[in-house]
């Protein structure tokens, strides 16, 4: 693929050419920190498609 664009990134490719996945390789030490961002947050206002304020019911 060849991309023309201006003011694009960052850009991260997941994987490399032997198929080792950056994501797979890292995902569980970006997940450390991610149940802290949902503590204590309080109901959502207009409770739209997927909105929710428990990780396990998010709609990505």
């Amino acid at each position: 693929w060849l991309f023309e664009v201006e003011n694009f990134g960052p850009f991260i490719v997941d994987s490399d050419l032997k198929g080792n996945s950056l994501f797979a390789q890292h995902g569980a030490e970006a997940d450390k920190g991610l149940a802290a961002l949902y503590e204590g947050l309080r109901p959502p206002a207009l409770h739209r498609y997927g909105e929710t304020d428990d990780r396990k019911r998010e709609v990505i």
